[in-house]
This record gives structure tokens, sequence and C-alpha cells, in this order.
């Protein structure tokens, strides 16, 4: 991807930040003093493509906001291997509401909105997530150190590290697995004596627990959805008659609605008639009869007009009223459903009969019966929401006393089978306690062993996943650092190697030979490490992405002299796959040539650069 317009509000160090028109290709530099906003620029570039920062992760990302700011704004625009021209949207407040929307430069119907779809949506535009755009795209300010575990973040960047890691972890889990093996086998043994000698086999007292819990499973529902009942009901009749207000309210709202339309229609008409058409008949008519209208003159006729708008004035009130209500009644229609499903939910268990089959009971077992018709009738009414207070509530106790009669019976059942599972519980207890430790102890054995051979054949594949990928790498490494580090280094170091174990060394032409990382410089260190990051940037480009890809750096040459700054930068133009590279400097040599260059100042808090 190629950035070619960057915009931020309330972002890090600034109020407003645009970079429009960015060139596609070439060094684009960015200097200044400590603080004022370079590293900015590149965390806003980060922010708005993956939603966190180099410093700040997703726990902390509203620190992104400006200070004193409580929310910002990030649109990137940029061009991707499939030659279309993107913008990305990023918001973000205090309160930690994020957002974010993705969409096609001039093409509105393809657009994904959300953090989540958008970031789903870059992976697949872009090819990379956020840990490996660090590992590759973007050097963060003092990210190359020199100390010697840098040979462990080379092979991390080749992939190995964690393949070893894991090979280790691997051994050590196999070595555990064993020892439990041993250990689980004699346990085994141990527990299969004596659940012999006890000879019980749980199947009865299985069948009767089994049998207890559907019972208690059942009275309790039986008692929830009669407390349910008792309650939704005296809601079910409050809202009721709430309905029924708004009800009479809207239709008291439209009958005078409709009177005074009708009325201000009429004064309008007569109005007109006499203004406009003065010559007609009717008009004529309609003069006489208001001329007969005590205190009546031609000087009230504007009058009309006026009691025509205030009766129109007044009609719309009456609509917003009636709407009010009319909104106001499907509300409570839609609470009122709930209800309604509830009752019918109790009457079509209690038709099932499935509580009293669980207790071997049949209808008739029931002391109190319940007129079917009489309860289909309310429930038609109830669905019509024209049910009666006193027959819903009679009605909903009738249903509460039969729910508790039932749970009488449940409840005597539950105690009978407490007293016939106690006397076997303890026995069958202890038998199934041994089975199951002897379960879980077999269970180790077999698992502990099919997890050996599974490691076993991983540590395999890891040794030569280990030896094919530290080949690959080399090669790659050594071709492609071979073609950059001889820019960087004013030709003095023209080859790297990495033997098997992936310690670098370096190929010096003064010395003819090959020497140790440890043996040149802290800043030669640095310009190999950079060597290396710039070919693997090349390789992620050409391997992962297949197409251009621009490339972040911050700082990179804070250990090199103007001279080998200016050899450096113009290395980067060349660089295969990365046609568009950001680089950060204090400051750059004064004949350095760049196709943008952006100036940042500590105390300004706004930067444009078109």
């Amino acid at each position: 991807m190629i950035i070619t317009r960057l915009y931020a509000k309330n972002v890090l160090k600034y109020g407003t930040l645009l970079l429009e028109d960015l060139p596609q290709q070439g060094v684009i530099g960015i200097s200044g003093q400590n603080e004022s906003g370079k590293s900015s620029i590149g965390e806003t570039i980060c922010f708005a493509l993956f939603g966190r920062t180099w410093s700040l992760d997703e726990r902390n990302r509203q620190k992104v906001i400006r200070w004193g700011e409580n929310r910002c704004l990030v649109m990137l625009r940029f061009v991707a291997a499939d030659g279309k021209e993107y913008e990305l949207t990023r918001h973000l407040d205090s309160d930690g509401n994020h957002s974010a929307r993705l969409s096609v430069v001039g093409e509105d119907e393809h657009v994904t909105k959300g953090a989540d779809a958008v970031k789903l949506r870059l992976q697949q535009i872009l090819g990379i997530k956020y840990d490996e755009y660090i590992e590759s795209f973007y050097l963060a300010q003092r990210e190359l150190t020199t100390p010697h575990p840098h040979s462990d973040a080379i092979k991390s960047m080749a992939g190995i590290l964690t393949l070893e890691k894991a090979r280790d972890e691997f051994e050590r889990e196999i070595a555990h697995f064993r020892k439990g093996m041993v250990n689980a086998d004699a346990q085994h043994i141990q527990l299969q004596e004596e659940l012999e000698d006890l000879g019980v086999i749980p199947d009865y007292l299985h069948e009767m627990e089994t049998q207890r819990a559907s019972i208690d499973a059942a009275c309790d529902a039986c008692e929830q959805r009669g407390v349910e009942l008792q309650e939704k009901t005296g809601s079910y009749l409050a809202t009721l008659n709430e309905y029924l207000a708004a009800k009479s309210t809207r239709g008291k709202s439209r009958f005078y609605e409709m009177l005074l339309l009708l009325s201000g229609s009429m004064l309008a008409a007569i109005w007109l008639m006499i203004t406009l058409l003065p010559e007609r008949a009717v008009s004529v008519v309609l003069h006489d009869l208001l001329a007969k209208i005590p205190f009546w003159s031609d000087a009230f006729l504007p009058l009309l007009v006026y009691l025509a708008g205030a009766f129109g004035l007044i009609a719309l009130l009456l609509w917003k009223s009636g709407s009010s209500a009319a909104s106001r009644m499907r509300q409570l229609e839609s609470g009122s459903g709930d209800y309604h499903q509830l009752f019918e939910e109790i009457v079509e268990q209690r038709d099932s009969g499935e509580d009293l089959k669980l207790l071997g009971l049949n209808a008739d077992d029931v002391e109190l019966q319940i007129d079917a018709a009489q309860t289909s009738t309310l429930l038609s009414w109830l669905k019509l929401h024209q049910a009666n207070d006193k027959e819903l509530q009679a009605g909903a106790n009738r249903e509460t006393a039969w729910l508790n009669q039932v749970i009488n019976h449940q409840e005597e059942r539950l105690k009978g089978l407490d007293e016939e599972i106690s006397g076997e519980h303890d026995r069958v207890h202890r038998a199934e306690g041994l089975q199951h430790q002897q379960n879980s102890f077999q269970h180790t054995v077999e698992e502990n062993s099919r997890l050996i051979k599974v490691r076993a054949l991983a540590i395999q594949l890891l040794d030569g996943a280990i030896e094919r990928v530290a080949k690959k790498f080399n090669r790659e490494l050594r071709d492609g650092a071979g073609n950059i580090l001889p820019d960087l280094t004013q030709g003095e170091y023209q080859h790297i190697k990495l033997d098997d174990d992936l310690d670098v060394q370096l190929f010096s032409s003064k010395k003819g030979d090959f020497l140790e990382f440890d043996e040149v410089s802290s800043g030669t260190q640095r310009q190999v490490l950079l060597a290396v990051r710039l070919s693997m940037s090349q390789s992620l480009a050409d391997d992962v992405l297949k197409g251009d890809q621009f490339l972040f750096l911050d700082e990179p040459f804070a250990f090199f002299d103007q001279e080998r700054t200016c050899q450096a930068l113009q290395s980067m133009t060349t660089l295969e796959h990365l046609p568009q590279i950001w680089i950060i400097a204090q400051e750059f040599p004064g004949d350095a040539e760049f196709a943008r260059h952006v100036d940042c100042k500590r105390l300004a808090v706004d930067l444009s650069s078109t």
C-alpha cells in the first residue's frame, strides 16, 4: 500500500495534521527538533491502520487523543495492491467509543463500517496484521539497539526463534507426561482392587436421582411460572388501563382534528370566493350571509383567513397528540405480547400433562378442574386487548391455584424419593467416586501417551522446518542485505552470513574476512540491522503482499555521519517494492533531496503540507 493523503484532528501532538498529494514514489523526509511531533506522524498512520500505536495498545489507545480534547479523528487514503484507492476513517473519544469506516474512493456502495469489520477487511486488503507491520514496515524510534540479544531478534524476524522455543517446550512436556503416566497407572491398579471389593453397581441410584432431578426441575418451573404470572398480571392490568386511555385520546384527537380542518377549509374557501371571485353568484350569497351577522363589515374579511390558520394550527396540535397516543398504543401492544405469550405457555403446559406424567398422575387426580372453553375465550380477548380486568385476574388466579396443587403433589413425591435414595446413597456414591477416579487415571495414561506421540512428531517436523526456514532466510537475507549493506557502510562491508545458529557475521573488504557481529562498532551494528530490516521489508512486500509498500523509518540514521546519511538516503530510492519511504531525523544534510520534505516545529500544534 502507498499513502496518498493523511488528515488528523486532535491526535497526539497535533490539533490539525494535513499531508495532501503525497508523492507515491521517493523519500518523504520529516525533520524537526525534539518533541516537535515527528514521531506523532508515524504513530498517527499506525493508529489509522490498526486502531493502536507502537507505544499505546488497545487498552490505552484513548491516550492518543490530544491533551485537553475529548475526541479525535484520523483519515488516511492509500493505494492498495489491487490498484484501488481506499479511504480509512477512524474516530475515538475519551469514553472509549471507537468507530471506523473504510470505503473505495469514488465508489460509495463499497463501504465497510465498524471497528471489527474494518479490521478484518484491512487484513484482507493489506495482507498483514499489526505485529507483521511493526516487524517489517515500521521502525519505531530507538527500536534498533546494539546489545547482544539482537541475534535473537534476527531469529525472530526469520520465524525460527518461535520454532526453537516451541521445540524446547515440547521436550519438557514429554518428560512431564511420562512421569504422569507412571503415577496414574499405579493409582489405577489400586482403585480397581478397591472397586472389586465394594461390588456395587450404581444404576438403580442413578435412575432415582434422574427422576428426582426431573421432578425437582418441574417443581421449580411451576413455582416460577406461578410467580411470573401473578407479577405480570398486575403489570398488564396497569398497561391495559393506560392503553385504553391512549386509545380514547387518539379517537378524540382524530375527531376534533377533522372537525377543525373542515371548519378551517370552509373559512378559507369563503374568503377566497369573496375576495378573488366576487362576481360569482355563490360569492354574492356568501357575502349576503356574512352581512347578516351583527356588527359585520368587509373589513373583517381577513379574520376568516386568520381563523382558518388558527383552526389548522390547532388541528396540527391535535394530530401530534393523536400520533403520540397511537405511538404509545403500539408500544403498549408490543409489551403486552409477552404477557399473552406467557399465559398461552402456561395453558399449553397444563394441557400437555407433562408435569403430571412425571408423578404418574392424571388430570383427574388434581382437585381443581379448569374449564378449557372459558380459558380459550379469555385468551382470545387478551390477544385483542379487550379482556375484562376481573375476568383476567380470575383466570390468572385459577392457573396459579392449579400450579400450586401440582407443586404440592411434586413436593410429596420428592420427599418420598429422598427417603428411598438416602439408604443407598453412601455406598453407591463411594463406588461412583472410585470409578470416577479410576477413569480419570486411565484417561490420563491414554491422553499422555497420545500427547507424547503428537509432540514427538511435532519435534521432528520442527527440526525439519527450522532447517528449511534457516536456509531460506539465510539465502534471502544474504541476497537482500548484500545489495543494501554496501551503500549503508560505504562499501566497507559487502556480505552478511548466518551460521546454523543464525549468529551474524560480516565480511570486511578491508580485512578480507568475516567478522563476528560483536567485533564491529555499535554504529555499524545499527547499519547492519537496518540493512536486515530493509531486506526483510522487501521480501515481505514481494512474497506476501505481492505489490508496492510504503516504509516508515523513525530515526534510522541516529549514529550516521552526514556523508553516510546522504549515501543511505540515495540508496533508499533504489529499494525494490518499497517506492515510498518515510524517514524521520532531527535534521538532514543540506544537499539531501526528497520527494517531499515536512518540517515540524516544536511549538506548532497544526501542521500542513500539500
